[in-house]
């Protein structure tokens, strides 16, 4: 007899030399209870997830493996500074807003440097990277378009160099300053 297993239900089929008279489904307890089982612990578990997500944003605590680290910041006054800062072209002005493990990722520092890398880790590396884009662009002007804010970061939507248009992803460390830098441009 061959059995076929169906929406929770075993259905004896009849062998070749057998009758094909289907019988009526059985119902496999021992089936539904293991895949019953394997649901409900899945569930249990995304909604104590869940639960304790909720409290660590709220508390800013860790528990169970996860940090949030909770961190407050107006990005809208961030971007405003940040701005002002790249239209002034003070480079001390700018590099406040960084920390020294900095790391940046964007396609204008292939442009700029003619390498072939586009990422730069460091503070030291960064600047001299601004200090040559300053001196290539000395017309430089942003004028900011959004501000987004995610999990200790921020997305600034601007009008960049050249008349592109720019979106800079900046991720926060603890202190508030930005440390990874995702840039993109149309």
């Amino acid at each position: 007899m061959k059995l076929l297993y169906s929406a929770g239900y075993f259905y004896n089929l009849p062998d070749e030399k057998q009758s094909r008279h289907v019988q009526p489904p059985a119902k496999n307890t021992c089936g539904l209870c293991i895949g019953g089982f394997f649901a409900v612990s899945f569930l249990y578990l995304l909604v104590q997830r869940a639960i304790q997500y909720v409290q660590l944003r709220l508390n800013g605590k860790q528990a169970a493996g996860i940090t949030i680290n909770k961190m407050e910041m107006d990005s809208k006054k961030f971007a405003a500074e940040w701005i002002a800062s790249w239209n002034t072209h003070n480079l001390d002005d700018i590099l406040k807003h960084y920390a020294e493990d900095v790391e940046i990722t964007t396609p204008m520092i292939r442009i700029a440097t003619a390498g072939d890398t586009d990422t730069l880790q460091g503070k030291a590396a960064v600047a001299d990277y601004w200090i040559k884009a300053l001196q290539q662009l000395p017309d430089l002007h942003f004028e900011l378009v959004e501000v987004t804010t995610g999990v200790n970061s921020v997305a600034l939507y601007y009008k960049s160099v050249m008349n592109k248009m720019s979106i800079e992803v900046m991720f926060f460390n603890e202190q508030g300053k930005v440390n990874r830098i995702f840039a993109h441009y149309t």
